[in-house]
């Protein structure tokens, strides 16, 4: 698997990362949420924003893109999704190593994830901390999660 910052031609490949593995999700998301997720996310201007914006990493193998990672200024990881078809292969935990490391090189004394609390043992098994429960909503639609936190220092 090759891991490299993501770039402007990448953006169809996130695209249908990101569709497929939201609505490969049922049993993490009603139907209602994974609408919502996706509404908006097939604009172009969506994508070109959150390059421009985060540091976005896209994970490769054989030449495909099968999943990406995005880490903001506010040192959290806002995005990170694994063709369905990939998935429970260790690359979503590749990913975090390495958004860890860039992280702690940047100079940040945390590393902070939203997530749904079925990815909880995941992520504790990587040293993050359930820090606390967050319902958040997003296009009109709840969503229940819990951020993780790990300490880079």
């Amino acid at each position: 698997m090759i891991l490299r910052k993501a770039e402007v031609n990448d953006i169809t490949a996130m695209t249908a990362v990101f569709i497929s593995a939201v609505e490969d999700s049922a049993t993490h998301y009603s139907a209602m949420q994974r609408a919502a997720l996706v509404t908006g996310t097939t604009r172009q201007s969506f994508w070109t924003d959150l390059l421009q914006r985060e540091h976005v990493i896209a994970a490769f193998e054989l030449g495909k893109l099968i999943g990406f990672c995005s880490f903001s200024s506010r040192g959290e990881i806002t995005m990170l999704y694994v063709h369905p078809s990939m998935q429970r292969k260790g690359i979503a935990k590749r990913m975090i190593l390495h958004l860890r490391d860039y992280a702690s090189q940047e100079g940040y004394a945390h590393l902070k994830i939203n997530a749904l609390t079925v990815f909880g043992s995941g992520l504790e098994g990587l040293g993050f901390e359930k820090i606390e429960d967050i319902n958040r909503e997003e296009r009109g639609v709840e969503f229940a999660y819990a951020l993780y936190m790990l300490d880079l220092l």
